[in-house]
């Protein structure tokens, strides 16, 4: 199997109840191909787990599965059709991630503004995966450094598409942390995702912590959607 063969991509169409129900198998089911994708992964490392790393995968796997049903919370009110406003989603995605891995206050989050990040609802699955699994992994990082840590999520327009950014601080890597070589599952899959999209994808240790950057192409003309949530 190629990486490019393992995520299935949503397909668009209408509001109709054939074409939701359509949407909703399609999300649940990349879900399910990536959770066997990791536990592949997980077989290849040959080592018994501890109640805490069940209780913590086990807790993956739930905020994987609630993003699908925020997912289309959001896609009930779409500004325009078959488009939503990534912004609130990728914010109850960070903050899902958050309470699922940490206990209250230990990881500070600063989400994005009323910022407008337009994107066709075929993306935002996979974009939601992608920051969900960033999140929890700098939750980790930080709790492996065994202090509080700040998240801050951005989203905007790019001349080549959406730019989404989440940095960290104080997640406990130096200048030399390199994320294939000591992250975990996460970051091995968000570049398999990033993959499906076409997205750009770097992650950038900095003083304090790490910069993840996603640059995904929409080809969403804004003025045109502005239009069309007028009409």
């Amino acid at each position: 199997m190629q990486p490019s063969d393992l995520f299935i991509g949503v397909e668009g169409g209408t509001s109709s109840l054939r074409e939701s129900n359509h949407r909703i198998a399609n999300n649940l089911m990349t879900i399910a191909t990536m959770l066997r994708y990791q536990s592949r992964e997980l077989a290849k490392i040959g080592t018994t787990f501890s109640v805490d790393d069940v209780r913590e995968i086990l807790s993956e796997v739930g905020h994987r599965i609630e993003l699908v049903s925020r997912l289309h919370r959001r896609l009930a009110e779409p500004i325009a059709p078959d488009m939503l406003n990534l912004s609130p989603y990728l914010n109850d995605v960070a903050e899902t991630a958050i309470d699922s891995l940490s206990p209250p206050g230990e990881v500070a989050l600063e989400p994005i503004s009323g910022d407008m990040c337009p994107v066709r609802a075929n993306q935002a699955l996979l974009i939601g995966l992608i920051v969900g699994e960033l999140v929890m992994n700098a939750v980790k990082l930080a709790r492996r450094a065994k202090g509080g840590s700040r998240l801050e999520l951005t989203c905007r327009l790019a001349e080549s598409g959406i730019e989404i950014a989440l940095a960290s601080d104080g997640v406990g890597v130096s200048g030399s942390y390199d994320p294939d070589r000591d992250g975990s599952f996460g970051f091995s899959v968000v570049k398999l995702l990033a993959g499906q999209l076409k997205a750009t994808l770097t992650i950038q240790p900095v003083a304090a912590g790490l910069v993840a950057r996603l640059v995904v192409p929409t080809g969403v003309d804004l003025a045109e959607l502005n239009t069309a949530g007028e009409a």
